[in-house]
């Protein structure tokens, strides 16, 4: 007995001895094949009849049998047999072109796309080792399964529910994962994209190290959390999408939300551990609202916020910041929120807006904000630093809200400020640096300093009721007033400063009961009649009374019946026409001594109370107006 016989790939080969029968079995091992690039069109099966392939050792036209090596390496388009094939290893070399793969599911023990062309499939894809993308674009409209997904270069596009049980790494290209899909072993993104669009079951967490993650489902990234760093970017795109819950963790380099639509992070962002101060950018022009924790308590815990375009809403939960920017045409919202500032510096030519209720806090440095900020109707912004340390406001504070200073350092204003109502508590200190205070409420029980470097600030009372500044006033400056109602500067003002009694209607009245130095004199500049009371000897400063108006000026005692001697060492200017008139007037029992030179057009009139005495001590006064003694 002897001879051989094959079927298909295998060989049978018999012979015998004296003693035994011998089977021997040969072939049966897998092939490596490559599409035959003649054929551009055909069936993938394992009929041994159909021969689409190359046998890569000889270039034979041959069959596909279970288990061998392909290669698809030029346009074709494909029809899988119904019952599916298995491959061992798939390769996509196609350079240009179209591989188009349609039919029944294909199994592979590894898949690589290497080639520049494209390959589509609406086939069930199953690999049991990498899918692995260099190059290319690889689109599966069906279902895929593999143990890892590897891209570096080129697009794939899973259109399908994704199964990946070893983790997804992206380091370059871009990655779509269109539906509901569940990822073991967590997900890498060191640069290209990676997008997910469905609502995702991942384990092992999301690391996104200087890539664009784009999610488009608020389950896009089940419960994982989400680790960025490296300036890796957050991007949202989908309308449909409102809010994403994961906790957020921002490494070295920072982290770049990118939104177009409107869109909340509901988790926590918090800095890695161990770092110092690390940056949060909001760009794209949709609102982006954070309502749970940003950043954590701690020197180093704070997050810095660049803010490029569109709205941030901060609200919820606190918000630890340092230094931010905020650019033009942005905007910071706060919306019920209490944001612990750290000695952050803002700056930028971006706006903060108060919505609802909201704090504003400092410590560990010195703080100052450069934006605009209004406080919208019903709204309070309430500040409050340690008592070593300051927040300062460096282009005054707008809106129909309240702006309320509760405790700690010399909370300080400069610019132009019209916020409809301003309020410092007891412990509080608010420092008016230079600034304008127009049209506002101010309420008091703390302390209100005004300070003036140069020009002009503007001190506007009540439309009724009575508005007092406790705090000191200093600088070389003016001092504007203005209203229809009393106000009171009791505190010292020194410097080179200028009281101006400006327009307004009649009835304003000016009580000055501090011990003044200021040299710049008193100066009626009002088109109505004006008063301004002392209440001591000191408390006119140095320079020039100057009525420097057609109508009358009145110079005042505030206090109550007494015998005081009040001396005044001032210059008097009486008007500028003979019907000016500049009013002197004396309290009960009162002595006032006027020292200074009487100069002017106007006419100088003594206005005694009971028993009380004007005196004018110096010889050479000059003013021609006459006087009046009632």
């Amino acid at each position: 007995l002897g001879g051989s016989s094959s079927v298909g790939r295998t060989t049978y080969s018999f012979s015998n001895t004296s003693t035994a029968y011998q089977l021997s079995v040969t072939g049966g091992s897998a092939y490596n094949l490559t599409w035959n690039p003649a054929t551009s069109s055909g069936t993938w099966n394992t009929t041994d009849t159909n021969t689409p392939w190359l046998n890569n050792t000889d270039s034979s036209s041959t069959y596909f049998a279970t288990g061998d090596n392909v290669t698809l390496g030029s346009a074709a388009t494909i029809a899988v047999d119904a019952g599916g094939v298995t491959a061992g290893t798939m390769a996509l070399t196609n350079a240009t072109g179209t591989v188009a793969l349609s039919g029944g599911s294909i199994g592979a023990s590894s898949l690589t796309q290497s080639g520049a062309g494209t390959v589509t499939m609406n086939n069930a894809l199953s690999v049991a080792g990498a899918l692995t993308n260099s190059a290319g674009t690889l689109a599966n409209n069906s279902t895929t399964a593999a143990n890892s997904l590897v891209v570096s270069g080129g697009t794939v596009n899973l259109n399908g529910a994704a199964s990946i049980t070893n983790g997804v790494t992206v380091s370059g290209g871009a990655v779509t994962l269109a539906t509901n899909s569940t990822i073991s072993g967590g997900v890498n993104v060191s640069s290209g994209s990676l997008a997910l669009n469905g609502a995702n079951t991942i384990s092992g967490g999301v690391t996104n190290t200087g890539g664009t993650l784009l999610v488009g489902n608020n389950g896009a990234l089940g419960n994982a959390t989400l680790f960025v760093s490296n300036n890796g970017v957050l991007g949202v795109t989908n309308s449909a999408m409102t809010l994403l819950t994961n906790a957020v963790t921002v490494g070295v380099g920072g982290a770049t939300v990118s939104n177009s639509v409107a869109t909340t992070l509901g988790g926590s962002i918090t800095n890695v551990s161990g770092s110092a101060n690390l940056t949060l950018t909001k760009d794209g022009s949709g609102a982006l609202t954070l309502t749970n924790a940003l950043g954590v308590t701690g020197s180093t815990g704070s997050i810095a916020l660049n803010v490029t375009n569109g709205n941030l809403v901060l609200s919820g939960a606190q918000k630890y910041i340092t230094n931010s920017q905020i650019n033009t045409g942005a905007k910071v919202i706060l919306d019920g929120v209490t944001v612990n500032a750290r000695g952050a510096k803002l700056g930028g030519g971006g706006t903060i807006e108060v919505t609802n209720n909201s704090a504003w806090n400092n410590s560990i440095a010195n703080s100052s904000i450069t934006n605009a900020v209004a406080i919208g109707s019903g709204s309070k912004l309430s500040v409050g630093t340690s008592s070593s340390y300051y927040l300062e406001f460096l282009n005054g504070i707008t809106g129909a809200g309240n702006f309320t200073v509760t405790t700690g350092g010399t909370n300080r204003i400069t610019g132009i400020s019209t916020v409809a109502y301003m309020t410092v508590d007891s412990g509080g200190r608010l420092y008016l640096n230079n600034g304008t205070a127009s049209n506002t409420v101010i309420t008091n029980n703390g302390t209100v300093d005004i300070g003036i470097s140069s020009g002009i600030t503007n001190i506007t009372g009540l439309s009724s009721g009575t508005t007092t500044y406790n705090g000191n006033i200093s600088g070389n400056g003016n001092i504007s007033i203005s209203g229809s109602q009393n106000i009171y500067l009791a505190g010292n003002i020194s410097g080179v400063n200028t009281v101006s009694l400006d327009s307004g209607s009649t009835g304003t009245q000016v009580f000055l009961t501090g011990s003044n130095s200021f040299s710049g004199g008193i100066n009626f500049a009002h088109t109505n009649a004006r008063q301004a009371y002392f209440g001591n000897s000191n408390a006119l400063g140095t320079g020039t009374i100057s009525n420097n108006t057609s109508t009358t000026s009145t110079l005042a005692y505030s206090g109550s019946a007494n015998t005081a001697d009040y001396t005044f060492a001032n210059a008097f200017y009486t008007g500028t026409t003979n019907t000016a008139i500049l009013s002197i007037q004396t309290g009960i029992s009162n002595t006032v001594r006027l020292g200074g030179v009487v100069s002017g057009l106007g006419q100088f009139k003594i206005t005694s109370s009971s028993n009380g005495i004007v005196y004018l001590n110096n010889a050479n006064n000059t003013y021609s107006g006459g006087t009046e003694i009632g």
